[in-house]
């Protein structure tokens, strides 16, 4: 193509006569430059899209692995419906517009834009985080110990509930103080704090249960 755009300027000379030899090197150097210029252009472009493609990928996976692990415990007779629309929010909140805009950029500023928009944990500094990790753990906490209210309650757990309860409060008032606000590190170590609180808290009734036989 660049050569084709040379051989014509070659002929565009005033004189009709074409160029001389230095401004046809002139002429060669400056198209070989513009060329490079745009193949680096190009290739950035190309890269940062291979890049976008894999983040969508890994989002994908990675949600796909959450519904499995929201099935899982369906399957053991614990209600997870809220886990399985916690995904399905994810996806048409953060994967399906990110997927969109990634097929519609046309160039490497609006592939890196769109990349910074939309973000399934956190990262996003103007755009939307779903803070999919803590958002989960906690449900899932809280599912757990939904599931084991009853019989350790019976079994003089309560206090034991009450203090899961607690952490698990903690912790979803930490995180929806967030809404889609890029979180701090300081945010989210609190959040994590209380959710492993209650995953030992919850553990801890689950050992007790079963070393009383409760079923």
């Amino acid at each position: 193509m660049w050569r084709r755009h040379l051989f014509l300027r070659m002929f565009e000379s005033g004189s009709g006569q074409g160029l001389s030899p230095d401004d046809m090197k002139a002429a060669m150097e400056s198209l070989q430059s513009e060329y490079k210029t745009l193949r680096g252009a190009y290739d950035t472009c190309f890269d940062v899209k291979e890049h976008a493609k894999l983040v969508l990928d890994y989002y994908n996976t990675t949600l796909n692995s959450y519904e499995l692990r929201a099935q899982d415990l369906t399957g053991r007779g614990i209600n997870a419906s809220n886990l399985l629309d916690l995904v399905g929010n994810a996806r048409s909140q953060i994967t399906a517009p990110l997927k969109n805009g990634v097929n519609s950029a046309t160039n490497s500023s609006q592939l890196r834009m769109i990349l910074y928009q939309y973000c399934l944990y956190d990262g996003c500094a103007n755009g939307t985080n779903f803070h999919m990790a803590t958002k989960f753990e906690a449900m899932r906490m809280a599912d757990l110990l939904a599931a084991m209210s009853q019989k350790a309650a019976e079994q003089g757990l309560s206090s034991n509930v009450s203090a899961v309860q607690a952490s698990l409060n903690a912790a979803n008032t930490e995180i929806g103080s967030w809404k889609t606000n890029d979180a701090k590190p300081d945010q989210l170590k609190a959040a994590w704090t209380d959710i492993v609180s209650a995953a030992k808290g919850s553990h801890g009734i689950f050992i007790a249960l079963n070393s009383s036989g409760a079923d």
